[in-house]
């Protein structure tokens, strides 16, 4: 960005999720109803974001799952190069 700060992807779903509740609180505290159905309509609300916050939650940390297995395949296969680059280098210095 222009002026040096990276908002992740993160960054941006919290905002986003924390804009739409202040949004539909507002939303909700001046709408022309009853009380009782004001309230029920927040705790539907509430109940829809809980459910989504959990989606959301189980998918990052599937996505955090599988990178960290990738990293560590990764790693593993360049510890396989550099333990055969020493015992290369081993050998040739054996025979020198």
């Amino acid at each position: 960005m222009a002026n040096g700060k990276d908002f992740g992807a993160g960054a941006v779903v919290i905002a986003f999720l924390t804009g739409g509740i202040i949004g539909g609180v507002l939303a909700l505290v001046f709408a022309p109803q009853s009380g009782e159905k004001t309230r029920k309509l927040i705790r539907d609300k509430t109940e829809d974001l809980v459910k989504k916050g959990e989606e959301l939650y189980g998918e990052a940390r599937a996505k955090g799952t599988e990178w960290m297995d990738k990293g560590k395949h990764y790693v593993e296969e360049k510890k396989e190069i550099v333990a055969a680059g020493v015992e290369a280098a081993k050998e040739r210095a054996k025979k020198a």
